[in-house]
């Protein structure tokens, strides 16, 4: 059996589908089909770690994708390291889908990469960008920041005054003292 094990901050209400892109991008990497998945964090599911230790120590699992390591990256790394010695001691093949250039480690001897991974910015940044990623799916789905034709409401009309008189975005941010990003978000809210 090949399994996928998620782990997400449980103080982060964070979407799945996110994770599920950079998951499924690595599994067709690998040629993986249907591999179960095992939840914990926010997103936890019927089926988490411990149940998947349990299929490791049984000599059930032969490929592990593990997606986050968060769990263990916060002052936890003590815990880490003799977790992820069994499960290497047990699974042919682990892969961490947020570092790809580690690959695919196969056994114990593998352990230095797994444990460089914690000083790695590649993968940090990679789970940041997956976070970011979540973020704004989480924004979408619950509407998302609240617009500044409700919160600035004396900003928009003076860039509604100003745009009406034939100015053009980049003049109006500079006689707002504004950014242009700001001013141009404004005028298309306006338009529409």
């Amino acid at each position: 059996m090949k399994a996928v094990y998620i782990y997400t901050d449980p103080k982060k209400k964070y979407p799945v589908e996110p994770y599920m892109e950079i998951i499924q991008s690595r599994l067709i990497d690998l040629g993986w089909e249907a591999p179960k998945l095992y939840y914990d964090g926010f997103n936890e599911g019927e089926d988490g770690w411990n149940d998947l230790s349990r299929l490791i120590d049984a000599g059930k699992v032969k490929g592990l994708l593990l997606f986050s390591l968060e769990a263990w990256s916060n002052g936890e790394r003590h815990r880490f390291v003799p977790v992820i010695a069994k499960v290497m001691k047990n699974v042919p093949e682990v892969i961490v889908a947020c570092a790809p250039s580690l690959g695919v480690m196969g056994g114990i001897k593998d352990l230095p990469k797994m444990e460089a991974l914690f000083f790695s910015g590649e993968y940090f940044s990679n789970m940041s960008s997956v976070s970011v990623k979540a973020g704004i799916a989480k924004s979408k789905k619950s509407g998302g920041r609240p617009s500044l034709l409700n919160t600035d409401r004396e900003f928009v009309q003076s860039v509604a005054d100003l745009y009406n008189k034939g100015l053009s975005t980049k003049d109006i941010a500079s006689r707002l003292n504004s950014n242009y990003n700001k001013v141009y978000r404004v005028i298309n809210s306006l338009k529409k």
